[in-house]
């Protein structure tokens, strides 16, 4: 499987749902892919967050949720493909712990500006389709308001509204297994042939803030359709409260169980794509960028990038550009986003970047700037582990690297790991995890195989500050949102083995407690981040 792949089938994975072949390919990749498998650790730290604090809620307490803290919890950082797991955290953070139902409104209607001003920017000048097809069931109204379609999207606005009182009700995203989804679509949709029950992935499902009290607006974007005209299904059957702070746990929530199906007629809109074949020295490293897609959705920079620089040896995981038009600098798209898994391979990288829409615009030429570039140092090392004399110090690559404890879990254990603290420290962090040579039984044709195994478990961030490109800390209650020069830098790692993880990644629970205290520390990296600030001007015209 590749990255994109792996993606798609990241939270089924999770959930058990998948076969035995697809998990052991999805085992493997997360074994040799750093940047998804820190997709992974991201999704299931969210998760576990949220699990272990939705028993630790006492609602007859007056509980005070301070949202712009809990965007700062050790949940590792917002990365470009870990858009699902955070929008949904998001929701579920709400859902179940918010009683400060203000002061989270209002980073709501705050966050939902871009992508609505975006939205109705478009409409209003008769790019896309204004609709007014609606469903009622429940006493709960879902109407579609409008599509834009385009060679790169298709976006659906819909309007969910509470006909009897006033709660805002979201499609309820707890269910397990592509039975349980709660918004399935239809219809000629491309790509859709490749997916389990002719269901197409649903890249993004956006809650978005609206002044009446009993409605949500809801943004879905999935792929282009696949002809110039065709028709859309929408088909939702469960629903549950968008706020819910007198609920202890995600079990106890209300679920309104129904059916809304909507049939949309949709009209592709032809995009402008521009050959450029430009090729830009990054420090080294050869980039291309092959062509630039002007379409109503989105601005996409189609390029190539040679990821290994030999002199310096590192690899680059990935890249963010702007695009400079005018008077005005245009930033990563508000509707639109790139399935570009952060990877640290050798040879060359084909990327896609989605950047705010030009399309209104139509300019003759633009300047594209090379904003960021993330990379690692090649190589890794492994150090024993005295658990007998901790803290314990290691020189890795000359940067001061501490385990100062093990902490004893319930069924596992957790190594708590200090960064260098030098002031004069370049990297973000560094990159700590267990690889675990043990035994997996697998069951080919009624007979049992046991085979060495690689189970893999890395660090996560308990400790950090947000810097911007100046290496300043960042105080994100004070931003509109997160950006692309803002990184993360690391003071403390946590390194958690546990019995769960193991028998998930098919180890026998029989044989778990012999590997629970692993022997070796395996260092990478360090991570560095880069503001290369390259403008080339690219004619369009």
């Amino acid at each position: 499987m590749d990255c994109k792949e792996v993606m798609e089938k990241l939270i089924d994975y999770m959930d058990g749902e998948l076969d035995r072949d697809e998990e052991a390919e999805i085992n493997m990749h997360l074994n040799s892919c750093i940047g998804c498998k820190k997709e992974y650790d991201e999704y299931k730290s969210t998760i576990d967050y949220l699990i272990d604090n939705s028993k630790k809620v006492d609602t007859n307490k007056d509980i005070k949720l301070d949202v712009k803290a809990a965007k700062n919890k050790p949940i590792r950082r917002i990365t470009r493909t870990g858009f699902i797991a955070i929008a949904l955290s998001l929701i579920f953070v709400v859902t179940v712990f918010a009683a400060d139902i203000f002061g989270f409104i209002e980073d709501w209607k705050k966050s939902s500006e871009k992508p609505m001003g975006a939205w109705e920017e478009l409409i209003e000048n008769n790019v896309g389709q204004k609709l007014d097809i609606s469903t009622i069931d429940k006493d709960i109204k879902i109407t579609a308001e409008g599509v834009i379609a385009d060679e790169v999207n298709t976006i659906i606005l819909l309007k969910i509204e509470d006909l009897t009182g006033n709660e805002r009700y979201v499609p309820d995203m707890f269910g397990r297994g592509e039975e349980n989804r709660s918004i399935l679509l239809s219809g000629n949709i491309s790509d859709v042939e490749h997916y389990n029950d002719g269901i197409p992935p649903i890249w993004r499902n956006t809650p978005l803030y609206s002044e009446e009290e009993n409605t949500v607006k809801l943004m879905i974007s999935t792929n282009p359709i696949s002809k110039d005209e065709g028709d859309i299904g929408i088909h939702i059957n469960r629903l549950t409260r968008f706020f819910s702070p007198d609920i202890a746990r995600i079990e106890d929530r209300e679920v309104i169980h129904g059916n809304w199906d909507i049939s949309i007629p949709v009209k592709q809109i032809e995009s402008k794509t521009y050959m450029v074949n430009k090729d830009i020295d990054l420090d080294g490293n050869k980039l291309t960028i092959n062509k630039v897609i002007l379409a109503p959705t989105t601005t996409v920079i189609d390029y190539t990038l040679e990821k290994f620089n030999k002199k310096e040896d590192y690899l680059i995981g990935d890249i963010t550009f702007l695009v400079k038009s005018g008077f005005k600098t245009y930033e990563r798209s508000e509707l639109s986003y790139s399935l570009n898994g952060i990877d640290y391979d050798y040879g060359s990288k084909d990327g896609d970047f989605h950047i705010q829409s030009l399309y209104l615009k139509d300019p003759k030429d633009i300047d594209l700037i090379v904003n960021t570039y993330d990379y690692k140092k090649r190589g890794y090392d492994i150090y024993n582990i005295d658990y007998d004399n901790l803290p314990q110090t290691i020189d890795y690559k000359g940067n001061k690297i501490i385990i100062e404890e093990m902490i004893k879990e319930d069924d596992g254990i957790s190594l708590i790991i200090k960064e260098d603290d030098s002031k004069d420290r370049e990297y973000c962090e560094t990159g700590f995890y267990f690889n675990i040579i043990g035994p997996k039984t697998i069951v080919d044709d009624g007979k049992k195989i046991t085979f060495k195994h690689s189970y893999t478990s890395y660090s996560t961030d308990i400790d950090f500050e947000t810097r911007d490109s100046k290496g300043k800390r960042v105080d994100l209650s004070k931003e509109e949102s997160w950006k692309d020069e803002f990184y993360h830098y690391t003071f403390k790692h946590k390194l958690t083995i546990n019995e769960d993880d193991l028998i998930r990644m098919g180890m026998d629970e029989k044989d778990v407690d012999n590997y629970l205290k692993p022997r070796h520390l395996y260092v990478e990296g360090p991570y560095y981040i880069k503001f290369p600030n390259l403008k080339t001007n690219i004619k369009l015209k």
